[in-house]
């Protein structure tokens, strides 16, 4: 059984990378291609699934993933703007 998520994030230390849920860092990076901007995205979208809590990441009822990886478009909880390039 995946453990919950409220435990996971409470019991994480900025050390321990095995069970960090979001990636440490204070070096913030501009995103001015589509391409880095999917990349980020994916990367988003994916953080559920890898730490055990979804099976797949538009599963994940707080992302935006069901709304982009599915045909058509699935229903979210997440309110979506347009973004434009």
């Amino acid at each position: 059984m995946p453990p919950a998520f409220g435990r996971t994030l409470r019991d994480v230390s900025r050390t321990d990378r095995v069970r960090q849920f979001w990636q440490q860092s204070k070096h913030p990076e501009a995103i001015y291609a589509r391409q880095f901007w999917q990349t980020k995205l994916d990367y988003l979208h994916d953080n559920p699934r890898r730490k055990g809590l979804v099976r797949e990441p538009e599963q994940w009822r707080f992302s935006s993933a069901a709304f982009w990886l599915t045909t058509p478009s699935a229903e979210s909880d997440v309110v979506l703007t347009a973004v434009e390039w």
